[in-house]
Formats: structure tokens, C-alpha cells, sequence
């Protein structure tokens, strides 16, 4: 079982890859996902369900992650496990940016995600290759969901 610092030093080590790639090679791909995998490490964790780094980065608004932290017992199927653990943080993370929206009408609330039946569209039409025209923030969370799978190597493939 790995420790939130190890954790943290291998989202730094993978996403700044990532990030110097897109840099160096101009690819918004490798860019994308690599800032994905920094956010993921750095901010919205697997173990976001307890008091960790991740979750006391948040500051005075680790509040919002109260809820969060209520429904899913640490190291649960839904939490830890790949792909379905991203997806409900994400799930989470637009559902408090919607709840702002509202609350905050002039907040900006471009978010740039293509709906399912357009990227799966997209994919028909250019197999492998559409993930070059894939939306920054399909990408971005491409690169959490990296993240929480090293997350869960690191952590012995719990289940």
C-alpha cells in the first residue's frame, strides 16, 4: 500500500511527462492528459473518501467534498476502482460546478466535452486516430483516469 506522498510523486512524475510532451512535441493530447493526471494526483485522488493530501489541498473548501466523503467508504469498489471511480468524481466535480452555476449565473460555463454519440461518432469514423481530435476536456479526463489507475497499482489492485 503506497502513501499519499508516493502517490503524489507519481502523478507529479507521469502528468509532468505528459505536460512536457505536449510542451516540447506541441501535442494538446499528451498536454491534456498530463494535466489531467496533476489535477487527479494532486486534487481529486481515489482517497478523497478520508483525510488525505489531496483532499486537505482543498483548503476551507474541502467542505465541498463532505458528501463525497459520507456515501463512499474508503477503498469501496466505486471509489478506488478505474474508470468508475473517475467517473463519479467527475460526475461529482460537474455537479458542484453546475450548483455554482447556478448560484453564480455569470460565472463562464463553457466546458468543452463533446456528447457521447459525437465522440462515439468520431471514433467510428477515425478509429484510434480521433483521440487527436478529441475535446481538451475528454483528455483531461482521460488523464485522471490514468492516474487512478496507477492509484490503484500502487495500492495492490484492491477489490
Amino acid at each position: 500500500m503506497a502513501s499519499g506522498r508516493e502517490h503524489t510523486k507519481t502523478a507529479f512524475i507521469v502528468g509532468s511527462f505528459g505536460v512536457s510532451i505536449g510542451i516540447i512535441g506541441g501535442s494538446l493530447s499528451f498536454g491534456m492528459m498530463g494535466l489531467g493526471c496533476l489535477f487527479a494526483g494532486y486534487f481529486c485522488s481515489p482517497d478523497m473518501d478520508v483525510t488525505s493530501l489531496p483532499y486537505n489541498r482543498w483548503g476551507i473548501f474541502r467542505i465541498l467534498w463532505r458528501p463525497y466523503r459520507d456515501l463512499l467508504p474508503h477503498r469501496s469498489f466505486w471509489s478506488h476502482t478505474p474508470a468508475i471511480g473517475t467517473a463519479i468524481r467527475v460526475a461529482y466535480c460537474l455537479t458542484l460546478w453546475h450548483i455554482l452555476l447556478m448560484l453564480f449565473p455569470f460565472v463562464p460555463s463553457y466546458w468543452p466535452l463533446l456528447s457521447y454519440s459525437d465522440a462515439l461518432a468520431m471514433f467510428n469514423e477515425h478509429g484510434i486516430k480521433a483521440m487527436q481530435y478529441a475535446p481538451p476536456g475528454w483528455l483531461f479526463i482521460l488523464g485522471m483516469a490514468l492516474n487512478d489507475t496507477l492509484h490503484w497499482f500502487q495500492d495492490g489492485c484492491p477489490l
